[in-house]
């Protein structure tokens, strides 16, 4: 009997079929809401394997089938989901051999453990979209893909953001000492293959005086917008989440509307465990209409967190 969970993706369909003309195989489909931290098929798996996978398998002489795993970040931490992901991959492939044609199947590197719910895409991370293996069946070998390009090319600009100071001691309201928040949105652009995505970068820190502390009130805001794009690149290839995680800002005096200066620094575990850097490791973010006290200089540590999808980027200056 199958086991249901609140998050199952189309409860009453367990395998989703794409249409045809939307995939370069024979047959695509999406064994779906696979019960959490467990591989074994559902008995709609199956009777779907028995009946709609072997009408299109019989006639082919030499089937190619690809198995792609894929695992939800519910169960993260209780269980490998990338051991599990494979597991899944391993079973679907173990019912569907005995199949008296001579079926090739490619499965590894395919198995994706939680990566891909936790990244860029619009399906809920803990959805059963996510406790899945996807089959692609193929009536010969395909010819090998071409290796992904290098991407080191990138460029950040500034959306949109505020940033807050609280004097911590009450009745104190000069600039020595202040609390920090910042709360911005980036986007970053993949130069080589034209994507990009908006980052959401929040902290906290301290605005430490550059010279003498002047008069202001108990709590003091400022905002500002993009003024332009800042180009960098990294020392290896690296994707758009590779920059997820941690980072800093550190912002020079401004006065009035007068444009301060805004520098951002990458800083996620993914380019610490490639090896690699920002270059420069210190961004310069072009900014306009600000609005902050003069005699002071912020720096804050926080996280940049990718919002939404990544989408294609047409190369649009304003874009």
């Amino acid at each position: 009997m199958t086991l249901r969970e609140p998050d199952d993706v189309e409860a009453d369909r367990d395998v989703l079929v794409a249409e045809r003309g939307k995939t370069d195989a024979v047959l695509e489909a999406r064994l779906v809401n696979f019960t959490t931290g467990k591989f074994s098929l559902h008995d709609t798996h199956m009777d779907w394997l028995d009946t709609d996978f072997q009408k299109v398998i019989q006639p082919l002489f030499h089937p190619w089938v690809e198995l792609y795993g894929f695992a939800s970040v519910r169960g993260r931490g209780r269980f490998d989901n990338q051991t599990l992901s494979e597991n899944r991959c391993k079973h679907v492939q173990s019912y569907i051999k005995d199949d008296p044609h001579k079926i090739q199947f490619d499965i590894f590197p395919n198995a994706k453990g939680d990566t891909w719910s936790d990244g860029d895409y619009t399906k809920d991370k803990d959805s059963g979209y996510w406790r899945a293996v996807l089959i692609k069946v193929h009536a010969n070998k395909p010819p090998p893909k071409p290796p992904e390009r290098t991407t080191t090319q990138f460029k950040v600009r500034l959306i949109m953001g505020t940033s807050g100071s609280v004097v911590p001691i009450p009745g104190v309201n000069t600039l020595t000492g202040m609390a920090q928040a910042d709360d911005y949105i980036f986007r970053i652009a993949d130069m080589v293959r034209w994507k990009a995505a908006h980052f959401h970068y929040r902290a906290i820190g301290l605005s430490t005086p550059t010279g003498l502390p002047i008069p202001l009130p108990p709590t003091t805001a400022f905002g500002a917008i993009s003024d332009g794009w800042t180009p960098f690149h990294t020392s290896g290839d690296e994707t758009l989440h590779s920059f997820e995680g941690a980072a800093s800002m550190r912002q020079n005096p401004g006065v009035g509307t007068v444009g301060a200066q805004m520098y951002l620094y990458i800083q996620s575990g993914t380019l610490a465990d490639n090896g690699d850097v920002v270059v420069p490791s210190q961004l310069e973010i072009k900014t306009e209409g600000w609005s902050m006290p003069s005699a002071s200089e912020t720096f804050t540590h926080g996280k940049l967190s990718m919002m939404g999808n990544i989408d294609d980027y047409p190369g649009k200056e304003g874009y």
